[in-house]
């Protein structure tokens, strides 16, 4: 078709009866040719996925290509059919994903998101590190567990009244670790929108102020 004239710079005419290795460099007709051979030897198509630099203009796109054998009436394979997708987009946000993912996971502030019903659906390791909760212990539970009971009501009631109305809230929390030690945390918590604007998640970023809060204190006594 038109696109596969633009890959290799000919037309169907010119294409037509030459090889791969007359249109691209040998190390991409080399891998075109193998996943040719494994899905004739498979029998079955096959998925495979390269970046390839169209002739026409120079760009390059990262296409999914299934190799599908042709079998003739006879039941012998005759031939590959081919049949590609441009998927660039697709893997360029699957690696943003995949930085954004890392950089929540190895953050130094506890991070914690949960469903509407406040039910724990993700911690990273800051969290682990400072509660004492193992990830398996947490996961659906609500972030309650982390309660002292020392939290003013008045906190929670201007949380969900933030939230409610959809906006973000900023306040502290007197927490307790999986071993019955206190701590204080300073938390931001906003709500996360789905591309149509409803709510589907809360994200909490939160720091460990315990020794500042003890600083300040001992500061302010003297």
């Amino acid at each position: 078709n038109r696109r596969f004239e633009r890959l290799y710079g000919a037309t169907e005419q010119e294409i037509t009866g030459r090889t791969d290795y007359d249109f691209v460099d040998r190390e991409l007709a080399d891998f075109f040719r193998a996943n040719d051979r494994a899905a004739m030897e498979a029998g079955k198509p096959c998925v495979n996925e390269e970046t390839v630099v169209y002739a026409d203009d120079g760009h390059s796109e990262i296409i999914e290509t299934i190799k599908t054998p042709i079998i003739n009436p006879s039941g012998e394979i005759s031939g590959v059919l081919g049949i590609a997708r441009d998927i660039t987009k697709r893997k360029q946000a699957e690696e943003e994903l995949r930085k954004l993912a890392s950089a929540v996971e190895q953050s130094p502030e506890s991070i914690v998101i949960t469903d509407l019903d406040a039910r724990i659906e993700y911690v990273n390791k800051s969290f682990l590190a400072i509660t004492g909760y193992s990830r398996e212990e947490v996961m659906g539970r609500n972030p309650k567990i982390l309660g002292s009971g020392k939290t003013p009501q008045e906190n929670f009631a201007s949380l969900w009244e933030a939230l409610k109305q959809g906006r973000s809230w900023k306040g502290e929390f007197y927490n307790k670790r999986k071993d019955g030690s206190e701590y204080i945390e300073f938390a931001i918590i906003t709500p996360v929108r789905q591309p149509d604007g409803a709510i589907s998640h809360y994200v909490a970023i939160k720091e460990d102020i315990t020794e500042k809060k003890r600083l300040g204190e001992e500061l302010d006594q003297h």
